[in-house]
């Protein structure tokens, strides 16, 4: 089973969680092999979509919708095993996913929300872009930035994570000795 794995963190971005869930991008998932889209809706407010929904932190809403099993929550102790289990995350810009999903060696788009004021997040997604990690995008651009993603000449560089020891031993080598 192919997993997409969709995440807004601890925020509301509501444009994202209407965009994958549209006809348009649920067709484009189907087309690609898809099974099954998880949504972590945060503080989005999708009871609309996903009536039986609760603020509660094990409430799990499930439906299908062009043959796709959609699974939504608000929000878990860990996302550890939504990322293992995806083979594409979607994800705002936040650092802390983006890093997440990187080193659980996933394939990663970012979408910026264009809604925030001094939008920092949009320079991490473009920096981490640059070097090759992922792609990085807008709601209004993410089909565009789906197919790139397929495109056979593209190749996403592994993400290494960084040893958090060297700062220390910096430190106590150069300051506290």
């Amino acid at each position: 089973m192919k997993n997409v794995f969709v995440t807004v963190g601890t925020t509301k971005f509501e444009l994202l969680i209407d965009t994958v869930l549209s006809d348009k991008v649920l067709e484009i998932f189907n087309k690609h092999g898809f099974n099954k889209v998880i949504v972590q809706i945060g503080n989005g407010n999708h009871e609309n979509i996903f009536p039986n929904i609760s603020w509660e932190k094990s409430s799990i809403a499930n439906l299908k919708k062009k043959n796709l099993e959609i699974e939504a929550y608000r929000f878990k102790s860990s996302l550890k095993e939504d990322f293992k289990k995806a083979d594409l995350v979607i994800s705002h810009a936040g650092s802390g996913s983006i890093i997440e999903s990187l080193e659980a060696n996933k394939k990663l788009i970012v979408v910026c929300n264009e809604d925030l004021m001094d939008n920092h997040q949009f320079e991490l997604a473009e920096k981490m872009s640059q070097l090759g990690y992922l792609l990085y995008t807008t709601c209004s651009s993410l089909i565009t930035t789906f197919d790139r993603l397929k495109d056979s000449d593209l190749k996403l560089k592994k993400y290494e994570p960084g040893n958090p020891r060297l700062f220390g031993n910096y430190l106590n080598n150069n300051i506290f000795s």
